[in-house]
């Protein structure tokens, strides 16, 4: 049985240069020759090789979004009518978002890469503790949707018992953040793509596992 990290995330963008390792190697989104991810809920389109021939060994991708300084916050009636606050409010949080997906074999060719979208949708609890923690101009509101400004974004080569085998670390930014727009009818943040730099890459000798 698959063992599962854990899910979350949001909307974003990003830019960073494509990992080009030997070996098993991730990073976010290919597109015109670069990573990229999206706003919006947090949509990393990661690209990975060297996964093999992804239906003996079970692979997963992964994707995990820290922010630790501004973050954008549509917030809104609770009521059933969706209706969104004027404006959107700009507040200080530490917070973290991620998401995963198990790589179906369709999605490899013959020689072990993949491509997939691994979107991070903030979690309610998450929404609620902004909500507490001052982010809406009412506390009788709820916050729909938060993008992180400024974030440390990884990407993550998973295996079927959770531990991590590669990952590459990028620090992103949001150009204008507090200028993203709000779709009233897909109740998103708009699409806008992150400016970001990748730090640092890993290929594990040995897996690295999450604590028992």
């Amino acid at each position: 049985m698959f063992k599962k990290i854990m899910i979350g995330l949001l909307g974003m963008c990003l830019m960073a240069l494509l990992v080009t390792e030997a070996n098993s190697a991730v990073c976010i989104a290919k597109v015109g020759g670069r990573c990229v991810a999206w706003s919006g809920t947090i949509e990393c389109g990661i690209d990975a090789s060297g996964l093999g021939n992804c239906i003996d060994n079970p692979v997963f991708l992964g994707c995990i979004a820290h922010g630790n300084s501004n973050w954008v916050v549509a917030c809104g009636n609770p009521g059933s009518n969706n209706w969104t606050a004027p404006g959107i409010n700009v507040f200080y949080f530490d917070g973290t978002l991620s998401g995963q997906i198990l790589v179906d074999p369709s999605m490899c060719d013959k020689n072990g890469n993949a491509f997939a979208t691994v979107y991070a949708e903030a979690s309610q609890s998450f929404l609620d503790g902004l909500v507490l923690a001052g982010a809406c101009p009412n506390p009788n509101w709820i916050a729909r949707d938060a993008v992180p400004c400024a974030m440390t974004l990884t990407d993550q080569e998973i295996d079927e018992n959770g531990c991590v085998v590669a990952d590459a670390t990028f620090d992103c930014t949001l150009p204008n953040c507090e200028t993203l727009g709000w779709d009233v009818d897909t109740q998103k943040f708009e699409r806008r793509q992150y400016d970001c730099v990748r730090t640092q890459y890993n290929r594990y000798k040995e897996p690295v596992c999450p604590a028992q």
